[in-house]
């Protein structure tokens, strides 16, 4: 099951696909939950207001590297190899 099923399902309500979530990661499910809603939360705010760090940084309440890491773990930002 991706990541993106299960965002659906907390945005839909479902709670028996959500307990199932929480059963199938029984040590770590709230970690695995906030990380994942933590992601939909930088894709819409990118949506809705471009790719600007420092401004979704702001918005989100983190520091501009903690938003630079998570972008580039989602796949917004690309290292430059030379």
């Amino acid at each position: 099951m991706g990541s993106k099923s299960i965002k659906k399902r907390l945005i839909t309500g479902d709670k028996e696909q959500l307990a199932d979530f929480v059963a199938r990661n029984p040590d770590n499910a709230r970690a695995k939950l906030l990380e994942q809603f933590d992601d939909l939360l930088i894709e819409v705010c990118m949506e809705n207001y471009g790719a600007n760090q420092t401004r979704l940084a702001k918005i989100l309440g983190v520091n501009r590297g903690s938003m630079r890491k998570r972008m580039k773990n989602l796949g917004y930002i690309q290292e430059i190899q030379q």
